[in-house]
Order: C-alpha cells, then sequence, then structure tokens
C-alpha cells in the first residue's frame, strides 16, 4: 500500500492511500519509547522514505525561531529517532526543501554526479533572505554531503 509522510510540528504521521478506501486515513507513528531523543518540533523540513532501510529521513526546518540543519531517521519497524552525525559540508541550514530518493539512480548508479551508493537529493529552499536555488546529495552510506553541479536554464529559485 502507497502511502503519504508528513512530519509536523512534532507528530509523525502516515496517511494510507488504498484507491479502494474512503475516507483515507491518516495514522499517528509515535515513538516505541517516548522518552527516547527525537527531533525538535519543526516546520517547513522535508522528508523522505529510504526504503531499502525502511526509514525516514528527515532534514532541515524551522524549530521554534531557528533555520536547522540536522538530519533524522525514524526506523519503521522499532519506531525509534536516530539522529545521524552532522557532516562537514553540510548546506546552510534553511526551510521548505524539495527532497528525493530516486529509486532508479540508486539502484544504477548513474545520474547528476552523485556519490556511488544510496543519495537523497535536495534542492534548498527559502534562506535567511532569499529563495535558493542549489541542489545537494546526502549519501546515505558514507554520511557526507556534496553540492551538486546544475547547468543549463537553472531557475533563479525553487523550493
Amino acid at each position: 500500500m502507497a502511502r503519504l509522510w508528513s512530519a509536523a510540528a512534532a507528530a509523525l504521521t502516515a496517511l494510507a492511500l488504498a484507491t479502494s478506501a474512503a475516507p483515507l486515513t491518516w495514522t499517528r507513528l509515535d515513538p516505541a519509547d517516548p522518552a527516547a531523543p527525537r527531533p525538535q518540533p519543526r516546520r517547513g523540513g522535508a522528508l523522505v522514505l529510504d526504503a531499502p532501510t525502511a526509514r525516514l529521513v528527515l532534514f532541515g526546518g524551522i524549530g521554534g525561531a531557528s533555520l536547522l540543519n540536522d538530519v533524522w531517521a525514524f526506523h519503521l519497524a522499532n519506531r525509534s529517532w536516530a539522529q545521524l552525525p552532522q557532516q562537514p559540508g553540510a548546506p546552510a541550514p534553511e526551510p521548505r526543501h524539495t527532497f528525493v530518493y530516486d529509486i532508479y539512480i540508486n539502484a544504477t548508479g548513474r545520474g547528476a554526479g552523485l556519490p556511488p551508493g544510496r543519495a537523497l537529493v535536495v534542492a534548498t529552499g527559502q534562506g535567511a533572505a532569499r529563495v535558493l536555488s542549489d541542489v545537494w546529495a546526502l549519501d546515505l552510506d558514507a554520511g557526507g554531503w556534496r553540492r551538486l553541479p546544475d547547468a543549463g536554464d537553472v531557475p533563479t529559485e525553487r523550493y
């Protein structure tokens, strides 16, 4: 069954997208241990499913009055959060990203100068004073960030 994942404020939820069921139903995914570490409440972050490891990866956003660039993983099997180590070269903290996990690129190792192995691609969003247009890859195996070159009719701003 397909699902739409959402991380808003302090809640992680999933919407089952069954075509024959009405109405669509949201399910809250609380951690198994309520006292365990978890990301601070936020808005404007990016969340994507890393299917091969059965986890959701959360990046950045706005927490209170602070811009964030932290990375967290929610393991679906045991319903636990783990903060991924902060890597040098990470994009500046900013909200409203576009975050994708490309199955084709990750399965074939082809595309866009991505690091070999599994990677998530982030098209960055809104900085402190303007909308940004840079593109980054997070290497899920080695753990580092890399800015990806782009060319052509590059949008002046995107998120």
